[in-house]
């Protein structure tokens, strides 16, 4: 085959309209300029992008290519490259629409074969409104001067260089799994070849044309510095200054100047103020410095995340999908739940959905019920724990062998009606935004169980000090007949996508358990899916399963759960938001102790009910008064636990792992 001069390559996802532009744009070129092929790879795009391409006959030579499932651009731009045919290739977005010049402006830098990198103009599309974005990205294009391109300022949407030359550099970095900074660290190593020149070209011209919101991109931001910043840092660690990124996001007892630039950056609420701010700044100097702010504080906030590590590399491998679902159980080595639970799933699933289950049996010691539950359901494979791990470690233990399509963490003390499994994986393939959704739950007498809950913030947590379990009041209720959006979902039925568990992560282990569906929900709506709460579909929840004393139960969950959520606040929303919440915490749980207080010596017969919560919330207080009380000490954690601890990711203790098949 002839080789072509220049090879066009175009990674898109879930954008066909866009990707129409930006194809029509290229229809505008003139074929005198440069010869030219174009290939769009289509990763794992579920809208009508696929379809369309197919049906589409453009002037030039166009290939098309799909991936399975989602690996990320700088992936899809590598797939590219290696099919692409010209000596010369050119890296374009599927939101730009190319100036009928871009070409002959990119190629009058590669005629004389010199290794060049070439970056080209990229400007908002004059139909879009001019908001704080559009303005600050613009005002930066138009502000670049010199023909030189820096490697921070290296954008891989308006990009060309020889094919000689990127395959000498190594492509793209694939570790890069998301948008954003790819092209930075391709910039990095391209700078330090020897006689490559990195070029800043003004003629070359492309519109982006994507109407998005500053708070929109400054998740996108975040998602970065969760998932890439990191990377980068470890690979570039000179030229992106990883000592200061270090010194910023390393522990919390570092002195006040350090306390002091961490909360500067992750002030709460700073965003609902500088981002109206921003969009009404009539200057360019100003409208600069708070878009720059924002956004570095987005991108420390996803870095600091990364860095209190989440526990990734038990996320689904992109194995080849099995079957459609695989349903993940968790079970204390009691069977009395069991049973009905997995008797329900097997006689309730319909021949459309295929589906495995695995029951990960998380306690101590040995017990003859997994032999039992072998011999009455073979078809249910078994995992065992040594030891009693938690929620989040043995659900991020079960996730790690999930083969299907999506995944469904469902308590053991569950029932679940006819057509709630086929339901569910229905609603999931007609809904692609949505990332993890839950159903409707009843108690065993039939009544509505609440299931659903605002997600944490400063604001609830107010309105929890002053009426307790304010988070719970979300506008959902047994009346609700059709899907909704939602906050967080409670993890008795948790059905998500293997994409979202590859791109977000697993469930957070710090938390052992109480609020890391909350957290896990957060982190799945900031990645940009939907957390959706389906009425259509039912289960039965026993509840109290795997309780102890009410007593105990009391104490610990009190106390487990107020110190996650100190856990909690400081991930999300810094170390700021942590000192605020100390004291309306503290003040709520004062509040409480003098009300339980007033209860155990007035009336006797609530003793057994006041004591424990008495006790707890006056350890909640002491927590309170603390100088970190986000940094639970190991006997406290343990006091608050019915078993004992094994802590996540501790340096001196090893993971127990899972032992593989049947017990017999």
């Amino acid at each position: 085959m002839r080789s072509r001069t220049l090879s066009i390559v175009i990674p898109t996802r879930k954008k066909c309209r866009s990707l129409m532009r930006t194809l029509a744009s290229l229809e505008r070129i003139d074929p005198a300029d440069a010869e030219f092929e174009v290939i769009v790879v289509d990763d794992a795009s579920n809208d009508e992008t696929d379809r369309w391409l197919g049906s589409y006959r453009p002037g030039f030579p166009l290939q098309r290519l799909r991936n399975v499932r989602q690996h990320g651009p700088a992936s899809a731009r590598n797939r590219g490259s290696r099919r692409a045919s010209g000596e010369i290739l050119l890296f374009l977005d599927d939101d730009m629409e190319c100036d009928p010049e871009l070409v002959e402006a990119h190629m009058t830098y590669h005629r004389c074969g010199e290794d060049v990198a070439v970056v080209g103009r990229t400007l908002y599309h004059p139909e879009l409104r001019r908001s704080a974005l559009t303005r600050y990205f613009d005002a930066q294009n138009l502000r670049q001067a010199s023909s030189l391109c820096p490697p921070a300022r290296f954008a891989s949407n308006n990009l060309s260089l020889s094919r000689s030359l990127f395959e000498r550099v190594g492509l793209f970095d694939e570790a890069f799994t998301c948008v954003g900074l790819e092209d930075v660290e391709l910039g990095m190593r391209l700078a330090r070849i020897p006689g490559c020149v990195l070029r800043y070209e003004q003629r070359a011209c492309a519109y982006h044309y994507h109407d998005q919101s500053l708070r929109d991109y400054m998740r996108k931001v975040e998602a970065a510095g969760t998932r890439n910043l990191g990377v980068l840092a470890s690979k570039c660690r000179a030229e992106v200054g990883t000592g200061a990124l270090s010194w910023l996001v390393s522990g919390p007892r570092d002195g006040w100047v350090k306390t002091a630039a961490r909360a500067l950056l992750s002030i709460p609420g700073i965003a609902r103020v500088l981002i109206p701010l921003a969009e009404v700044t009539p200057g360019d100097m100003l409208n600069r410095l708070l878009v720059k702010y924002l956004l570095a504080s987005s991108m420390l906030r996803g870095y600091r995340r990364s860095r209190a590590g989440l526990p990734r590399s038990l996320a689904m491998d992109g194995s080849s999908m099995a079957e459609d679902l695989t349903v993940l159980i968790a079970n204390l080595g009691r069977l009395e739940h069991l049973r009905p639970c997995l008797k329900s799933l097997f006689d309730t699933a319909g021949s459309k959905t295929s589906f495995r289950v695995i029951v990960g049996f998380n306690f101590p010691g040995e017990n003859e019920n997994p032999r039992a539950l072998a011999s009455e359901f073979p078809q249910v494979e078994q995992l065992r724990a040594p030891a009693k791990l938690g929620y989040c470690r043995a659900y991020n233990q079960l996730m790690a062998r999930s083969t299907g399509r999506y995944a469904l963490l469902l308590d053991d003390d569950t029932v679940l009606r006819p057509g709630t499994i086929d339901g569910m994986v229905r609603f999931m393939d007609s809904h692609p935004e949505v990332g993890i959704a839950g159903c409707r739950t009843v108690n065993p007498d039939g009544s509505y169980q609440k299931t659903t809950a605002l997600m944490f913030s400063m604001a609830t947590e107010m309105t929890n000090a002053l009426r307790p379990a304010a988070f719970w009041d979300d506008g959902i209720d047994e009346s609700v007949t059709t899907w909704k959006p939602v906050g967080w979902l409670n993890a008795h039925f948790l059905i998500v996508r293997a994409e979202v568990i590859k791109e977000v992560g697993v469930l957070d282990e710090y938390f052992y358990t109480f609020q890391c569906e909350a957290d896990w929900c957060l982190r799945i709506r900031r990645a940009g899916w939907q957390v959706a709460y389906v009425p259509e579909f039912e289960i039965m929840h026993i509840g109290g399963a795997h309780s102890v004393a009410s007593s105990v139960k009391s104490y610990s969950n009190l106390i487990r759960g107020h110190i996650n959520r100190y856990y909690f606040m400081r991930k999300h929303y810094g170390n700021a938001a942590v000192h605020l919440f100390r004291l309306i915490m503290t003040l709520g749980a004062t509040v409480r102790l003098l009300k339980y207080v007033a209860v155990w010596l007035v009336s006797p017969d609530r003793r057994p009910e006041a004591g424990p919560k008495v006790a707890a919330y006056g350890k909640i207080v002491l927590l309170g008064a603390a100088s970190h009380p986000e940094d639970l000490p190991d006997d406290l954690r343990r006091e608050s636990s019915d078993i004992d601890f094994v802590p996540a990711r501790h340096p001196d203790v090893q993971d127990p792992g899972w032992g593989w098949g049947q017990h017999r």
